[in-house]
Order: C-alpha cells, then structure tokens, then sequence
C-alpha cells in the first residue's frame, strides 16, 4: 500500500470538540498472479481515541454502477459537507464547505471508497478496468479493498458495517458475501441500504409488471401532496405515504391482477381514487389501463403548470423540456446538486486534505452502466443453463442478501428510503423487505422527506444519522442525537 496522505481536524459532537485523523489512501488492487491492476481510493476518518479497534468502522460507497464515494462523502455523512441550496433555489456558483452536524463520525470510523475509474481511483489498463465491470469483479476488487485496508489499519477485529447507496446497495450484498468467502473470511455486523435496488428487477416499470405499479404509488402520492395537487386530505408526507401504500397492496394490487376482467364499475372507481391520490385525472388513468410508469409520471403530475419534476428528487421542479425543439430529458434535482458537488469536492481533497488532483476527480465513469454484466458469475441465469442474456435471465440479487443472512446469525439490516425518490421508492424497499423471508427481527427500515440522495437534505441527514447511530450503537431512539424523528 501507498503512503497515506494524513491531516489532522477537529470535529464538534454533541458540543464537544473531538479530534480526528484524515488518511487518504491509494491501495493497490492485484490479481491472482499477483499482477497490479491499479490502485482504488480510500478516504478514512479516524477519531482520536484510546482503544480504536473497539470503534465500529464503516464503509462507504455510492452507487451508478460507476459514480464515485462524493455524494455520500460530501453529502452529510462525512465530516464536512457541500452547503446545498433547497429546492426552490438556483444553484450557481460560488459553493462553499461547512462543519456537518450529521457525520457519523461520533459513532464510527468512517472510510468511503470510489471504484476504479472514478474518483481518483485509476486502472492500470483497458483490461484490467474491464474486468471490474461486473457485480462480481466489482465485488471483489472492493473485497480486496476492504481487507487491505483493515489489515494495514490494524481494524480486523473491529465492528465492521458497509454502507451502499443507490447500486452501491447491490455492492453492499455481493460486497458482504466475497468477504465471507475469501480467502481469509471477514464478517459483517451489519448492512445499511440507502435508496435501495437490490430488487431492482422486480420493480423496474417494464409492461406487464404489476408489482412495478403497485410499489410505484407512494411515491406519487408524497410528490402529489408535497406539490398541493392530490393526496390533500393529509397534514404529512408520511401520512400521505402509508396511505398510498396500504391502498397500494389493497385494492390497487386487486384491480391490476384483474386486468381486462375487471368490470367497467371497478376501473372507474379506481381511476377516481389513483386521480385523489396522485393529482393525474382519471381519464389519463384509464387510458393508461390504471397503469402509469415513473418517468411518465414525472410528466403529468404537474403537466398543466408546463413543469417537469426532478428524478433524483420530485420536490425540485423546471419547465418541461419542448420535444420540437429537441430538447433532452432534463433532471432538475440533477442540474441544480451536481455541480455544487463537483466543485466542492476538488476544493476539498487540494485544500483542506492536501490531495492532489492531477487529471481532475471524476464524480462518474459513464462507460461503466453501458458496459455493465449484471449476471452473477458461477450462477446459471434464471436456472436454465445460460449466462447469456436469454427470455429467461433473472437477476437474483436478493437471494444474495437473504443467504447473508441466513450464514451470519446475528448481521443486521437497515434500509432507509427517500419519499421523493423517483429511482427506488419506498413501495420498492418494502417490497424488499416483506417479499423474501429477510429476518424482520434484525430489519430496521425508515423513510424520509428527501430525494434520491436523502442525505443531502439537512433535516433529512439529521434524522438519519440519529437512525444510524442507533443501528451502529444498540441505544434506544430516546437517549441519542437531539431532533431525530423516525418514519416508517
């Protein structure tokens, strides 16, 4: 491993000024042979304390597949964050930097990781980039990682927990099952899933996918209330959510089983009611066979104002994009976050971690989604024999979580979700949770009034570090961080 580049800071928890070590490494990534295959970027904050190796360590990634560890870095969880401007605020520069009153450093030991090709962290070849886009090569790599690191650290017998957003969830399940069964097995105490898509399959809004629609109306439901134009007899977000829900896996599931056996009376009364929830009309849901797929929601729900709502986050709002002129899909939660993270974070390591960026932080890899292999090496797709895309291909990525769980007795599981999500919902993560025989002893799962990156939001982060440190520490909700609230 490469010499360290370490800092020293002071971070204010609960009141109290507490020291900590910055130390940014580049570890080297090797194949069986031993030959280097480049080198992947750990950013690690350790507080000063007397008996490290009892502090819990957490691992930290985001997702894509291949965007790199700033948003989590820099949004909130980390010791310092990017002043972000609210939804109904522009986004131009100067962006500045401020003290995180979320971190969860006062808890644990913090170490965000970006795959190669982000960040700083670099292949030696074409190959040997390659080779990690894959479920299982990226797995491994992060394996590899994440022993090393822990090694040269002295922290093997630490706590251990990882800490996935986005895709970086179906890392966070592989990633837990390759250091299992290593070469030198490593356990997890605990898994944290943040916008969750390990179950992505299941609920992509493909034709024909009811659970899809079903998992699909909370999410309409918060982001019509939130904009005043359904699910208006609710004082919450959160009222408004288990609503949707409860009559998601009610009634709604009902008719969309029935499909065209469903009487004209039943379509009907459906339509009325997903207009009240969702704010679309009810002719539109006809139409649509009470049928409507996220992106097209995003469209309609405040199509007669001539705005779009964000993907990242449906509370950020812009003028619809004019098809006759050409015009590209836009993001507005995207547009207005994004460049605030990149430049903050090319201040940050230069500035206050003395890192250089020679070449610039790449925040994506935008070859790695497009060249992505989602199958899981060694597993026959669908149980049919073939490990080439086939009608029969089935991503199983769950049963790599369940068996997790089944092999460590005493892993826990948290799941935590934004309202305003569009990519995966809070329908999607319960789904996860209540479909595939997940220990709900050892679940715990919250949502949050925030985006895709729900811990951007200031309030949202607080809420959900109070969670965290709950998770992390075993402390009961009422003797941790002041202002938490919990959802779910």
């Amino acid at each position: 491993m490469s010499e360290p580049v370490s800092s020293t800071h002071t971070v204010h928890i609960g009141g109290t000024g507490q020291s900590y070590t910055a130390r940014v490494r580049a570890v080297p990534l090797v194949d069986d042979t031993g030959e280097l295959q480049g080198h992947l970027h750990a950013y690690a904050y350790l507080l000063h304390d007397d008996r490290p190796g009892d502090r819990p360590v957490v691992f930290l990634f985001n997702g894509g597949p291949g965007s790199s560890s700033q948003w989590l870095h820099l949004g909130g969880l980390g010791p310092r964050r990017v002043a972000l401007p609210g939804p109904g605020s522009g986004s131009l520069p100067g962006y500045h930097l401020e003290d995180s009153q979320s971190s969860l450093l006062g808890v644990a030991d913090l170490v965000f990781l970006d795959p190669l090709g982000t960040g700083l962290s670099r292949a030696v070849d074409e190959d040997a980039q390659r080779r990690v886009y894959s479920i299982t090569g990226d797995a491994r790599a992060f394996a590899q990682v994440v022993h090393t690191w822990l090694a040269e650290e002295g922290r093997i017998g630490s706590p251990k927990y990882l800490l996935g957003e986005s895709y970086g969830t179906v890392r966070a399940a592989f990633l837990a099952r390759e250091l299992l069964h290593g070469r030198s097995p490593i356990a997890i105490n605990g898994i944290i899933l943040l916008s969750q898509g390990v179950n992505l399959q299941e609920t992509v809004g493909r034709a024909g996918n009811i659970t899809a629609r079903v998992t699909a109306l909370p999410f309409m439901a918060t982001t019509a209330w939130y904009h005043g134009v359904g699910s208006r007899g609710h004082d919450t977000a959160e009222s408004a959510t288990k609503a949707a829900l409860d009559y998601a896996y009610g009634d709604y599931a009902s008719v969309l089983l029935r499909g065209s056996l469903a009487t004209d009376g039943e379509v009907a009364t459906a339509a009325a009611r997903l207009a009240e929830i969702t704010g679309v009309p009810a002719d539109t849901w006809k139409r649509k066979r009470l049928q409507l797929t996220k992106a097209e929601y995003r469209t309609l729900v405040l199509k007669e104002r001539g705005q779009i709502v964000g993907t990242m986050d449906a509370r950020y709002v812009a003028d619809a994009e004019d098809r006759a002129f050409n015009e590209r899909t836009i993001d507005p939660a995207h547009a207005r976050t994004a460049p605030a993270f990149v430049a903050a974070v090319e201040q940050y390591l230069r500035e206050e971690l003395g890192v250089p960026t020679d070449g610039g932080y790449r925040s994506f890899d935008q070859r790695a989604f497009g060249e992505w292999r989602w199958s899981d090496e060694g597993v026959s797709a669908g149980g049919y024999g073939s490990r080439n895309p086939s009608p029969f291909n089935a991503f199983e990525h769950v049963g790599v979580l369940s068996s997790y769980f089944k092999e460590i007795a005493d892993c826990r599981l948290f799941v935590g979700t934004g309202c305003y999500d569009t990519l995966t919902t809070v329908g999607a993560a319960n789904h996860l949770v209540t479909q595939y025989g997940l220990p709900a002893d050892r679940i715990t799962q919250r949502w949050y009034e925030a985006g895709h990156l729900m811990y951007t939001d200031k309030d949202a982060a607080l809420r959900l570090a109070g969670d965290l440190d709950d998770f992390i520490t075993g402390h009961s909700a009422d003797s941790r961080r002041d202002g938490k609230a919990k959802h779910g």
